[in-house]
């Protein structure tokens, strides 16, 4: 169940050659080396999905892209169809639903998954928006060149869309849907410029109440969190550590009068995840220090002073209720979805008891006295 590559080094080296032009892969400015780092085991992972086969291959997953409680079960969005496999919580699938195509209950490269109040799943793909019942069924679908990058429900059981232009550099709006998928409710949040393709390498992390939008905006000059009410009102901003650049898109001349595309992935500090347990807010990236790859989590709530150390790269996906956890440990260098597998990473979804993590946080870096 480790996250880690066999070696963080020919990860780091490997980061730096996609760079392509002398740039080096950054490590974390989180100064907290002196904190031991811990294997996700030593936390307290409560059981495991996707990394052993049984009698459906499909319980065997290709790469877990984002991660949903749905009541009892856990939904997980894959990047090989059928893209969402329903799970119990022993680990155990329960069904696979959401075929590859362009039909009504079919997508297309998915992005994001959430799960709503009811039961049901929002399913964001290069087609638009599907709203699907646990069993398969398509309530309602949005489509029709919405570019959306991610979906939830909030704000009083409307659809919360993160929607992004074509246009550099990228501009972004949060927007809410009528609950039946008709027209554009209105706008509100205008983020502007974004990473570009920020959506190749992890879904929006964002989470939804009734009342707010709490999610990480991915603005290419502003390392934040944001906190928004469903009338638009601002409500908080939570800094967040410095992260590697994104991924650069540039043109060159080729030397003979014509120009090319350049395209240069993203260097660490990637960022890994966000969630909320207990009502603290959970921030996490993904860095490189030395030859070790490490998953720091960052409790915000007390301005960012108490990080704990994850040996390997994992990702947060999911919270619940009870305090429950889903952390992944697959993750992406680029388009390079097989890139952990070659390493003899096993792709699989944990679930992790997040009263545990948080003791361990709270150990490891004990709130200074004020």
């Amino acid at each position: 169940m480790d996250g880690r590559p066999p070696t963080a080094l020919g990860l780091a080296m490997s980061v730096a050659m996609l760079a392509c032009g002398g740039e080096q892969a950054g490590s974390a400015p989180h100064g907290d080396e002196r904190i031991e780092a811990l294997a996700l085991e030593e936390i307290g992972v409560v059981s495991t999905m996707g990394a052993a086969e049984g009698a459906d291959p499909r319980s065997l997953l290709q790469k877990p892209l984002d991660a949903a409680f749905v009541g009892e079960h856990v939904a997980i969005l894959d990047a090989s169809a059928p893209w969402i496999r329903v799970f119990d919580r022993r680990g155990g699938l329960v069904r696979a639903i959401a075929g590859e195509g362009e039909g009504p209950a079919e997508a297309l490269r998915p992005y994001t998954l959430s799960g709503a109040a009811n039961g049901d799943l929002l399913l964001t793909h290069s087609l638009g928006v599907t709203r699907f019942d646990e069993q398969g069924a398509v309530v309602h679908a949005m489509r029709g060149g919405l570019r959306a990058r991610g979906a939830v429900e909030a704000c009083g059981g409307q659809h919360a869309v993160l929607l992004v232009d074509s246009e550099l550099p990228r501009s972004a709006a949060v927007v809410r849907f009528r609950l039946n998928g008709g027209e554009l409710r209105d706008t509100i949040a205008v983020l502007s410029p974004v990473r570009s393709s920020g959506r190749n390498y992890h879904p929006w992390f964002v989470e939804a109440t009734a009342d707010r939008l709490l999610f990480y905006s991915e603005e290419e000059r502003a390392g934040r969190l944001l906190e928004i009410a469903c009338d638009g009102r601002d409500m908080s901003e939570l800094p967040v550590d410095s992260l590697g650049r994104g991924e650069l898109i540039e043109g060159l001349d080729s030397g003979d009068g014509s120009r090319r595309i350049s395209v240069r992935g993203p260097l660490p500090p990637f960022p890994a995840g966000l969630a909320t347990v207990r009502g603290r807010i959970l921030w996490s990236a993904r860095v490189v220090e030395g030859t070790d790859s490490l998953t720091v989590i960052t409790a915000l709530e007390d301005g960012g002073g108490r990080r704990l150390r994850i040996k390997g790269w994992y990702q947060l996906l999911d919270a619940d209720e009870t305090g429950a956890l889903l952390i992944s440990n697959t993750w992406t260098l680029g388009q390079n979805w097989a890139y952990g597998a070659s390493w003899g990473l096993v792709p699989a979804v944990h679930i992790v008891d997040g009263d545990a993590l948080l003791s361990a946080l709270d150990e490891m870096t004990p709130r200074s006295a004020p």
